[in-house]
């Protein structure tokens, strides 16, 4: 059966047109050779990942800063990949994109952490090139020894950050995505900096009006302590009228596999504001104790590890250059709350 199935496969290429064969079978080496690298790469480090838990460094990478849409969503955002937002999650994402786009984008973490994004897509033909970087700072970071003993006058001012470049291009039909990107990540701290290369690998698939498929693979590097990789694969669904629900699992080189879920509420568009969304999630994180947040104890959801919130403004206007707005809202339990502000232009 299975001979008989790559049989009528291999016919079926070298029946069609040059440009048809060239295509498919493009497209067949390139996902086999990111399926095998995610193999080789979950393979050898599943043993060691519980080992190397809280031990590496690159932790930035995993705050969401430049989409603050698939933070309220639980983190699942692969198969759902759409413009600039997508670097960083699926690189396939940004072919999705028909026109010019410039994204800003700011975080407020827990501890004294913020960052600051800058994003730029490009169409060209069945591809776009895309452009992103961010730089987080740590503020108050205090210096002590090995006895917990703070050092008078040795306050530190941390940096982190990367810059990221993007390659995607969609097949024809425009039903199938595919992406790759490279990276630097920089940090730096007190008597310790460090540079590191990186690359991103994603896959994304419509199957129907309403069904899309998406994987990742994301900040494969030689130095796997110092960027942890990250694994992930994930579905959403368009229901009739205004709702979808995504779902992603995602593995990363230092943790145990988290889940990623999402449900989006499109409202009617009104013709002053445009479109708008409302998205709430939940990320299978550890739990991080009761929030202190206000808004999240008048409605008794204090005490609920990994739920996230947001919305969403589509302005659809030209003279706003078709202008987004969006917001999260990320409780981390004792920690604090993280937010996320994420502005998109279109033109």
């Amino acid at each position: 059966m299975i001979e008989h199935r790559f049989g009528g496969l291999a016919v079926w290429l070298l029946s069609g047109a040059p440009h048809k064969r060239l295509i498919s079978g493009t497209f067949i080496c390139l996902t086999v050779a990111l399926l095998t690298a995610t193999l080789a790469h979950g393979a050898s480090f599943y043993r060691a990942r519980e080992s190397y838990a809280g031990t590496a460094s690159g932790q930035f990478l995993k705050l969401g800063i430049g989409n603050a849409e698939a933070m309220a969503l639980g983190r699942s955002y692969v198969a759902i990949a759409d413009g600039i937002k997508s670097l960083g999650y699926n690189p396939a994402g940004i072919a999705r994109s028909n026109s010019n786009e410039l994204a800003l984008g700011m975080t407020k973490w827990a501890g004294d952490i913020s960052g600051n994004y800058i994003g730029f897509n490009h169409p060209l033909m069945h591809a776009n090139v895309a452009f992103n970087a961010a730089y987080f700072t740590i503020s108050d970071f205090d210096v002590r020894d090995e006895n917990g003993i703070p050092l008078a006058g040795a306050d530190v001012f941390v940096r982190a950050g990367f810059v990221n470049a993007g390659f995607g291009w969609s097949l024809p039909a425009e039903r199938v995505f595919l992406g790759f990107g490279a990276k630097s990540v920089m940090e730096s701290f007190y008597t310790h900096s460090s540079n590191n290369f990186a690359v991103d690998g994603g896959i994304l698939w419509l199957a129907g009006s309403r069904l899309q498929f998406g994987a990742s693979l994301l900040n494969l590097s030689l130095d796997t302590v110092k960027v942890p990789w990250s694994l992930r694969a994930g579905l959403a669904y368009q229901f009739p009228a205004f709702l979808g629900v995504s779902a992603d699992i995602i593995q990363d080189a230092d943790s145990k596999t988290r889940v990623g879920s999402g449900l989006i509420i499109k409202l009617p568009e009104v013709e002053e504001i445009g479109m708008l969304s409302l998205r709430v999630g939940y990320y299978s994180a550890d739990d991080q104790g009761e929030s202190s947040l206000g808004l999240l104890k008048k409605f008794q959801l204090h005490r609920n590890s990994g739920l996230s919130y947001g919305l969403g403004v589509d302005t659809r206007s030209d003279t706003l250059y078709h202008m987004s707005l969006d917001y999260a809202l990320v409780p981390l339990g004792v920690l604090g709350t993280s937010h996320h502000v994420n502005m998109r232009f279109q033109f």
